[in-house]
């Protein structure tokens, strides 16, 4: 599964933590209107008001992940929590 691999290839350790997800629940918090991007190793996500884009930077042929913010959020915090 795609998502599993974004998790396991960005969230590792505090510093993408805090990129990957401290990032978006201060965009949200905020309210920002403004596309925000956060470049990993080997994924990009772009976060806008209604929903969150993952795509492989390295691999087209991948599927690109489209899911809501708070979907977005909570992968991450399960996958922290686990």
């Amino acid at each position: 599964m795609i998502m599993n691999d974004f998790l396991e290839t960005e969230i590792h350790g505090e510093h993408s933590i805090n990129a990957f997800l401290g990032a978006v629940q201060g965009y949200k918090k905020n309210g920002d209107d403004q596309i925000f991007e956060i470049t990993g190793n080997a994924y990009n996500v772009t976060i806008k008001k209604t929903c969150v884009v993952i795509e492989n930077i390295w691999d087209e042929s991948l599927p690109v992940i489209e899911m809501t913010v708070d979907d977005y959020i909570q992968a991450i915090e399960n996958f922290i929590a686990r």
